[in-house]
């Protein structure tokens, strides 16, 4: 059999076969937060639209400011006012944070600068040595003009992009449609979690989890259903996902057991292989097929923790890639806070705290089955292949849970 690839070679081999999504959908500015963008935000005019006082103040000539100079007041301009204020030379106006600068002045001097004569009816005094041209002007068309590219599709957008976007009326956004993802979960021992269980039986939390985490990567989970250790059964079941779905994910039955349907089934569907496994711990016997119509399929082993780890390392990859977004995923460098034991065999990708100042640590665990380790974690660390401990300080790479 040949050697497992590693994470990125499995993952590169996995993107590769993925179409970005080309449908889209409206949505109003008010829930776009989190939304890729499918149309390019353009200014629709020029940012900012006139030039705009940047302080409370005086505006006026720049050729007309001499040391301790006193200049006549020709009124006031406040923030909204569109009247046209014609300043003679030698005068000068009291304007407003916001406000437009009347045509012909080049200049704002702050309060702060002057003794605000026009307060007592009479002229401004002037103390304002090294003032220079264009003083808390911020100038029409500083920001954009006309045309210019404020947001680019397959952004993210974020509250400032959004608020960017109202800035050229827009009151909703072209976005791209969220890749639509059903779950299968399997297995005879598993039960609903409103249900008592046996002895030998186990709550199904990985279905819940899967569902959670698709929904924080960006996808759409339509829906979810949980099927018995039967081979007929388990056909039926994926040929009728297969018709509705972007991306169809299957959790367990994806080892060598016995009671393992789900490759079979799968390659009896027409189901193309991209990946047979990966040289990781936890998630060894994951699996990415593709059926002829382009619904990729998702196969994860059934231990939580697996689920937990495989969804963040190829499902949200996956959902990334469809919806065309350009930003990569958040990894990021995190320290080593306490030494941890590796694995010489596979790279584990292991549930860890990271601390306020950068320091990650990987609690004790018993195995991938075990999902209670995990609680209070707030993302997966990289460990590197080694038989030795890892030592404390190491710069490793982490990745925080979706949010």
């Amino acid at each position: 059999m040949p050697a497992l690839p590693s994470y990125e070679e499995a993952l590169d081999r996995v993107r590769s076969e993925v179409v970005p999504l080309q449908r889209s959908e409206p949505v109003s500015l008010e829930v776009a937060t989190g939304r890729i963008l499918h149309e390019t935000i353009r200014a629709d005019r020029d940012q900012p639209p006139f030039d705009r006082s940047a302080m409370d103040g005086y505006a006026l000539r720049h050729e007309d400011l001499a040391a301790g100079c006193s200049l006549p007041s020709a009124g006031r301009v406040a923030a909204g006012d569109g009247t046209h204020h014609a300043v003679s030379p030698g005068s000068c106006i009291a304007i407003a944070t916001g406000a437009v600068v009347p045509e012909g002045l080049d200049t704002v001097v702050q309060h702060e600068l002057t003794d605000r004569g026009d307060l007592q009816g009479g002229p401004i005094r002037f103390d304002a040595d090294g003032i220079k041209p264009g003083n808390a002007i911020h100038q029409q068309g500083a920001d954009a003009r006309k045309g210019d590219c404020l947001v680019e599709a397959g952004e993210c957008l974020d509250s400032i992009q959004c608020a960017l976007a109202a800035a050229t009326g827009a009151g909703t956004v072209q976005v791209r449609s969220r890749p639509r993802v059903f779950i299968l979960t399997t297995g005879d021992e598993i039960i609903p979690v409103d249900s008592t269980p046996e002895p030998h039986q186990v709550r199904n939390t990985n279905a819940l989890l899967a569902r959670d985490l698709s929904e924080r990567m960006g996808a759409h989970a339509t829906g979810h259903a949980h099927l018995p250790d039967e081979p007929g059964v388990v056909k039926n079941a994926l040929e009728a996902a297969l018709g509705d779905v972007d991306l169809l994910v299957t959790v367990g039955g994806v080892s060598v057991g016995e009671r393992d349907f789900i490759p079979d089934q799968l390659e009896a569907l027409g189901i193309r292989t991209v990946l047979e496994g990966a040289c990781i711990q936890p998630g060894k016997p994951v699996r990415v097929g593709l059926d002829p119509h382009g619904t990729m399929v998702l196969s994860l082993p059934g231990n939580p923790v697996s689920v937990l780890a495989c969804t963040c390392l190829f499902l949200w990859p996956i959902v990334h890639a469809m919806l065309g977004a350009t930003a990569p995923l958040p990894w990021r460098n995190v320290q080593l806070g306490e030494a941890t034991r590796a694995s010489a065999r596979r790279q584990q990708f292991r549930p860890a705290h990271v601390s306020i100042d950068g320091k990650a640590t990987v609690p004790e665990w018993a195995g991938s089955g075990d999902l209670a380790h995990s609680s209070g974690t707030c993302g997966l660390l990289s460990l590197p292949m080694q038989s030795d401990q890892v030592p404390e300080g190491t710069q490793l790479r982490f990745l925080p849970w979706p949010s």
